[in-house]
C-alpha cells in the first residue's frame, strides 16, 4: 500500500492517534467461519455510499452537495443520484481544503473507499441481537434475519423491513491501522401501500412477502438494525395469502426508550465518599451517668465481685462432684452387705 504523502500544513499523518471517525469502531462480534468476499463495483459504490451518509463527520458535506445539487438542476437529489454524484464531489472538495484539520485527514483517507475484498460472516452480535444470514438460518427453530430500520418520519410509512442476505466488514487501509466497519446486505420488501400495510388502531405491521423494493440500495448499517420476526397467516384465511405480521423483538440486557436502544449497565459510584477517621477507645473507669443523679459505682469493684462468683461457681460445682462421688461409694457398700 502507497503511503500518502505529506502535504504542507499537515502535521505528520503515519503518527497514531486517538481521533476516529463515527462510523468506526462500533461494538460488536461475528461468530463463525469467515469468509472471503470480493465485492463486485456495484456493490463496492453502494457499499461506500452508505458508509459515507452515516457518517456523522460527514452530515455537513452531504447537506452541500444537496444544496449545490438543488442550485443547479433545479431539483433535489435522489437515492440514484447521491450514489452517482456525491463519492467523486466528497473527494474533490477534501482534496481542496487548504489547511486540513484532523477531521478533514481522516474524511480525506476515508473518501477514498474501502478495499475490494471484504470479510463475511453468517452470524453477528450488536446491540443485544443475534443475526444470522438468511441463508444459514433455514432448518433451524429460530429466524434470526429479519430486519427492521426507523424512517424519519413518526407514521413508519418510511420504515424498511427487510431480510440479511450477507454480513460484510468492510476494512479501509489508511493512516497507520484498519479502520472497520460492518454492513448488512440486505433483501428490502415493497415499502409502498401495495407491499406494507400499516394498522395505527391495533399498531400492527403487515409484509408482503412476495413484493420487493425497486432501488438498488442493499446495504446498512449493522448497528442501526432492529430485529423482526415475519408471521404468516393460517390458510383459515385466504384473503391474507403472501401477508405476514411483524413481529419486533426486545434486545437482550439493553432497555428500550423511546424507540432508542439504551445499554442495561449496572449502577456503579464510582467517587468514594470520605470516611471518618477512626480513634482510639477509651476504656471505661467509671459506670457513672453525669445526667442522671445516682451513686457511683467503681468499676474495679464490679470486676472483683464478678471474679469471686466465678470462684464460688467453682467450688460448688467441686462439692457436687464429691457429693455424687460419696452417694456412688454409699450404695456400693450396701450392696456388698
Amino acid at each position: 500500500m502507497l503511503t500518502p504523502r505529506i502535504i504542507r500544513n499537515e502535521f505528520n499523518i503515519n503518527e497514531k492517534s486517538k481521533f476516529t471517525l463515527s462510523v468506526f469502531g462500533i461494538p460488536g462480534r461475528p461468530s463463525g467461519k469467515k469468509n472471503v468476499h470480493w465485492l463486485t463495483q456495484k456493490e463496492l459504490q453502494a457499499a461506500h455510499v452508505h458508509v459515507l451518509i452515516n457518517c456523522v463527520e460527514v452530515k455537513p458535506y452531504l447537506e452541500a452537495f444537496n444544496t449545490s445539487y438543488f442550485q443547479s438542476t433545479g431539483e433535489h437529489p435522489n437515492t440514484s443520484d447521491t450514489h452517482a454524484y456525491f463519492p467523486a464531489w466528497f473527494k474533490e472538495q477534501l482534496s481542496c481544503a487548504v489547511a486540513p484539520t484532523q477531521e478533514i485527514i481522516h474524511l480525506r483517507n476515508l473518501s477514498r473507499g474501502p478495499v475490494q475484498s471484504a470479510n463475511e460472516w453468517h452470524t453477528y452480535f450488536v446491540n443485544g441481537y443475534k443475526f444470522h444470514t438468511q441463508t444459514w438460518t433455514e432448518g433451524k427453530k429460530t429466524i434470526n434475519s429479519g430486519v427492521f430500520v426507523k424512517g424519519v418520519t413518526d407514521g413508519g410509512e418510511d420504515d424498511f423491513y427487510g431480510t440479511i442476505t450477507h454480513i460484510y466488514e468492510l476494512v479501509y487501509n489508511y493512516l497507520d491501522c484498519e479502520n472497520k466497519v460492518v454492513l448488512f446486505y440486505c433483501d428490502w420488501y415493497d415499502i409502498s401501500a401495495r407491499g406494507t400495510k400499516i394498522d395505527k388502531k391495533y399498531n400492527t405491521v403487515e409484509i408482503r412477502m412476495d413484493r420487493r423494493y425497486k432501488e438498488y440500495d442493499p446495504f446498512i448499517m449493522s448497528h442501526i438494525v432492529r430485529q423482526v420476526y415475519y408471521v404468516p397467516y393460517p390458510s383459515t384465511q385466504p384473503r391474507k395469502r403472501g401477508w405476514c405480521v411483524v413481529i419486533k423483538t426486545k434486545p437482550l440486557g439493553h432497555i428500550e426508550a423511546d424507540d432508542v436502544v439504551v445499554e442495561d449497565v449496572a449502577y456503579q459510584d464510582d467517587e468514594t465518599s470520605q470516611v471518618n477517621d477512626v480513634i482510639e477507645v477509651e476504656q471505661i473507669t467509671s459506670l457513672c451517668d453525669t445526667v442522671v443523679e445516682g451513686h457511683q459505682v467503681d468499676a474495679s469493684t464490679l470486676l472483683t465481685e464478678n471474679d469471686v462468683d466465678e470462684e464460688c461457681e467453682e467450688f460448688v460445682s467441686e462439692d457436687s462432684i464429691r457429693t455424687d462421688e460419696d452417694n456412688s461409694m454409699d450404695e456400693e457398700h450396701e450392696d456388698f452387705e
